[in-house]
């Protein structure tokens, strides 16, 4: 074989180890990507069942603030399907447990609607703030 044939040859080669890398990097961070989804999800349902623990212990006030967060748009965008149908649901389910709570503390039905119980306390982003300033002390 001549010199010309090992050099295509070596360029072949070096393209091949190239694109098999950049795969692999390419696997490796999906990967990684993954497991920090599955891991920031791990951390909410934390949160939720956290919640859900305290209800017992919460004032209604309480309640609307954890409603109030669980409510507010502009969560995780999530890209696996099964990930985004877990945290919707367990959203759901926790947003059903404070407004259940509510109704046992406040005698009040207004719904299932979050957004007719922060209304009608007239709880906002300012009211949850103050909130969670006052608990801290």
């Amino acid at each position: 074989m001549s010199v010309i044939v090992y050099r295509k040859l070596t360029i072949l080669l070096l393209i091949i180890l190239l694109g098999l890398a950049f795969y692999t990097f390419h696997v490796q961070r999906q990967f990684f990507e993954e497991r920090t989804e599955i891991h920031d999800l791990s951390g909410l349902l934390e949160m939720y069942e956290g919640i859900r623990n305290e209800l017992p212990k919460m004032s209604a006030n309480d309640d609307l603030g954890c409603l109030l967060l669980c409510t507010r748009p502009g969560g995780r965008g999530w890209k696996g399907y099964e990930i985004d149908l877990i945290q919707k649901q367990e959203a759901e389910r926790i947003i059903n447990d404070l407004i259940i709570d509510l109704r046992k503390k406040t005698g009040e039905n207004l719904g299932d609607d979050p957004e007719a119980w922060l209304k009608k306390y007239g709880y906002d982003a300012t009211n949850a703030a103050s909130s969670t300033s006052r608990n801290n002390k």
